[in-house]
């Protein structure tokens, strides 16, 4: 039996994206991005490669910053983790993550990645999306050199807002905290009950 067209495209983008020559890019991302586009296949071939392009960036200049972590080099790793941290902002503005309201937080410093949840906090805070639930796709927080890992620090920071996803691990979900100035503005109707 010949698969489906778009089944076979599928298969196709698994196979050239996911390898160990790209370790960034897992089977569910390359479904996600396919069902996104509406199962279009250059659109979602292209958006592959923007991202691997993005991320390959980013580990070259994360080895970089190891070089200066190794030779005491506290301004360079600065300089570099600031790079970083602007680069991986960059790749999920222009791959329209935040459009979606999931912010991929793989390549950040933990550091950054703090920073750019606070960011993220700020903004959902004044918008009309206060109330949508944001997801954070942190991995599953496993670091070989036992350092602290972004998904440890983002619930040890933000506990009260996220969750862990329960059939992804590797993913956190934001919820703004709602407080009185929410329901300032319902005004309360005393009802006699006779």
């Amino acid at each position: 039996m010949e698969l489906p067209t778009s089944s076979k495209q599928l298969q196709e983008l698994q196979k050239e994206f996911v390898a160990p020559t790209h370790p960034e890019i897992c089977n569910p991302l390359v479904q996600e991005i396919y069902a996104e586009n509406m199962n279009d296949f250059l659109k979602t071939k292209q958006y592959l490669q923007r991202y691997h392009l993005f991320w390959s960036i980013i580990l070259q200049l994360h080895n970089q910053r190891s070089q200066g972590i190794k030779e005491n080099n506290t301004q360079v790793k600065k300089m570099l983790e600031t790079v970083i941290n602007n680069l991986v902002r960059e790749r999920n503005h222009s791959l329209g993550f935040s459009r979606k309201l999931i912010f991929d937080l793989h390549g950040f410093t933990v550091k950054g990645a703090l920073e750019y949840v606070s960011d993220i906090k700020s903004a959902i805070e004044n918008s009309k999306a206060k109330h949508k639930p944001i997801t954070l796709i942190t991995g599953h927080g496993e670091r070989v050199d036992g350092a602290p890992t972004i998904k440890a620090e983002i619930l040890r920071k933000f506990g009260e807002n996220v969750q862990e996803e329960l059939l992804n691990p590797g993913r956190l979900t934001f919820r703004v905290q709602e407080t009185y100035m929410d329901y300032a503005h319902v005004r309360v109707v005393p009802i006699l009950i006779m």
